[in-house]
């Protein structure tokens, strides 16, 4: 290299940053070099605070995540146990769960969370005397189960299924979010749906959204829940006929109100096959378990017909509740067309 290019070479260049802390010393060697330039009369010399403000935000972006949520996971075992059931008390439970949640939408932050022993305390949380902290507790656990087979498969050895299914008879803001939680397990992992068909849990999930069910967001998740099981996996179908289910949702709607259409959603996923499940073909095959459906939707007592009638006629050319409508049609059509 000429002694000419030497020459054009500033006498002095910072490092390139290569992670945070390195950003943070970048910023302030890159400050030296002004206060020393006098190519530019607008630069000013940081003064300490601006120093110590710049090192201060730089390092709060540098934080240990594991550490932060092995402190939630103290507090929590210390708090949640305890027989000081005080408002502060809660809130520290309450803030620790919360801040797990900021951290654990991310999935391996999420599988961190169980190789340090986060999951020892899903069951002390799912029992605590708060109904916040129920409901918080139920709320994690769909936030770590959604979307992560990993997480999905160490929270069903750790038997918190039945603990939630406990807390769909708990008060509403606690069960609505048990149903997440159960819900977020179970989608699109087979092996929890195995377990559901094998040692049962159905049961659960239907009775708890029939016609004495006052909470309509939890029979919207429900239905919503047993109308993606069915499609997931054809001896769902089967299993929920045996369990009443139709009588339950048949009933469910005479009294329904927000979750109507995923009520009548669910029961079409009932009656037709995943191969059949699109109503909008004019002749739909059925098979047993459709036949089957249909011939307990068209119980006396259910007056499932009056139901369906009443929607259609509520409904019709009022653009709100279309869905309600379209699916009142197909489901007359579809179970009282042919009845003799």
């Amino acid at each position: 290299m000429s002694n000419e290019e030497n020459d054009k070479m500033p006498e002095q260049q910072p490092r390139q940053p290569q992670n945070l802390q390195g950003l943070m010393r970048f910023a302030i060697e890159a400050n030296t070099l002004g206060e020393d330039t006098t190519c530019n009369n607008n630069l000013q010399p940081m003064d300490a605070e601006r120093r110590a403000f710049l090192e201060k935000t730089l390092k709060s972006l540098t934080i240990d995540v594991i550490e932060v949520l092995q402190t939630c996971i103290h507090t929590l075992h210390e708090l949640c146990d305890s027989q000081d059931l005080t408002e502060h008390n809660e809130k520290k439970c309450k803030d620790a769960l919360e801040t797990i949640q900021d951290y654990v939408d991310n999935l391996d932050t999420a599988n961190d969370f169980f190789k340090i022993g986060g999951f020892k305390i899903l069951p002390i949380c799912l029992s605590s005397s708060w109904p916040s902290i129920r409901s918080h507790g139920c709320e994690l656990i769909g936030d770590l189960a959604q979307n992560n087979p990993y997480c999905q498969e160490n929270l069903l050895k750790c038997n918190v299924l039945e603990e939630l299914f406990k807390l769909l008879l708990d008060e509403e803001l606690v069960a609505v979010k048990a149903m997440y939680a159960i819900s977020c397990m179970i989608r699109n992992y087979d092996p929890a749906l195995e377990h559901l068909l094998t040692k049962g849990g159905f049961n659960n999930i239907v009775q708890v959204i029939g016609s004495k069910c006052t909470n309509d967001k939890l029979r919207t998740k429900g239905a919503f829940l047993l109308r993606a099981l069915c499609l997931q996996d054809s001896r769902v179908r089967s299993e929920l006929v045996k369990l009443d289910t139709v009588e339950y949702l048949s009933s469910a709607l005479s009294v329904a109100n927000e979750s109507r259409e995923h009520i009548m959603s669910a029961l079409l996923s009932i009656i037709c096959s995943l191969e059949s499940n699109n109503t909008n073909q004019e002749h739909i095959n059925l098979d047993a378990i459709g036949e089957e459906a249909i011939s307990r939707a068209r119980k006396a007592d259910l007056n499932l017909k009056g139901t369906l009638d009443n929607f259609v006629k509520d409904c019709q050319n009022k653009p709100e509740v279309q869905e309600v409508f379209e699916y009142a049609s197909k489901m007359q059509e579809l179970i009282f067309k042919s009845e003799t």
